[in-house]
């Protein structure tokens, strides 16, 4: 799971601005306690993946972040769907002092079948 910052660089000599990354989260190899694309499907949006350290320390999962990584996680255990998964930013376009959105409000696409053919 990786959570970027983006932002557009100083305009310098004329030339383009560079686009600048900073990283605020990076978790590898994740572990879900349940089986959220099998037998605990029910339970999917509401359990989060733990990431830890190389030296085995639990990562805290920053909590502007927590909703939107229940979806995303939610997401990615729906094996096989045909329908959209996605997230939009915050209706209120309000930012905190350090640049991140206020609020992240997810929205899923319903579940829509395809006609069979």
């Amino acid at each position: 799971m990786l959570i970027s910052k983006h932002s557009v660089g100083e305009v310098r000599n004329g030339r383009r601005p560079s686009i600048e990354t900073e990283v605020l989260f990076k978790g590898l190899d994740g572990y879900l306690e349940l089986e959220l694309w099998g037998r605990d499907k029910a339970r999917a949006g509401e359990l989060l993946p733990q990431f830890y350290t190389p030296g085995g320390e639990l990562m805290k999962i920053p909590g502007a972040f927590e909703l939107a990584m229940l979806k995303a996680t939610k997401g990615a255990c729906c094996i096989g769907c045909r329908h959209s998964h996605y997230l939009v930013a915050g209706s209120t376009g309000a930012c905190r002092e350090d640049g991140l959105a206020s609020a992240v409000l997810p929205v899923t696409a319903p579940c829509v079948q395809e006609a069979p053919r």
